[in-house]
């Protein structure tokens, strides 16, 4: 895995993006140096969907890393709420989709 260092000299993980990867939490909180706790944390309160579930075992794959990764960045400038969070999770979500849709038009 290979690290970028951005302007606030932070080393920030790079992957190559996998399709069809799905990783175990362990794996998971791992590549997104966020704790196992905190991922189950966001999970019970319907921030982040595991890509499946196995019993006792969430699968997660590279669009749940980016979504924690989003997740975390609103938190950590925002100090947002739950509620908060869900909004603006809904709302990039939907700019998102209307970015693919202008570009499949084009």
């Amino acid at each position: 895995m290979k690290h970028l260092q951005p302007d606030n000299s932070e080393s920030v993980p790079v992957f190559d993006h996998q399709p069809e990867a799905v990783y175990s939490l362990e794996v998971f909180a791992g590549l997104s140096g966020v704790s196992s706790a905190t991922i189950l944390e966001y999970r019970e309160l319907g921030l982040l969907p595991a890509a499946e579930e196995k019993p006792g075992n969430p699968l997660f794959d590279d669009e749940a890393l980016l979504l924690l990764r989003r997740i975390e960045t609103l938190r950590d400038r925002g100090r947002a709420d739950v509620p908060v969070l869900k909004l603006l999770l809904e709302l990039m979500a939907e700019v998102e989709c209307l970015r693919a849709e202008l570009r499949s038009r084009r």
